[in-house]
């Protein structure tokens, strides 16, 4: 069975928030607590035809200049 990677960068804030990019669509979200990173992810894998290769940030700024 073949095995496939996917990318998730996390930036933590002070406030305990935190940006979350999925790399290979490009999509940012902001999240409130640390405790929603991995019900994200699971919903990006979950759903990988949401989000298409050209996606968009739905945050103005991601982490890493990739918006």
């Amino acid at each position: 069975m073949a095995t496939s990677r996917k990318t998730f960068v996390v930036q933590v804030h002070e406030d305990g928030g935190a940006v979350l990019e999925n790399v290979r669509t490009r999509e940012c979200v902001w999240l409130s607590q640390l405790a929603e990173i991995a019900p994200q992810i699971t919903g990006w894998l979950d759903e990988p035809e949401r989000h298409p290769a050209s996606g968009s940030a739905s945050e103005p700024h991601c982490p890493g200049g990739t918006t």
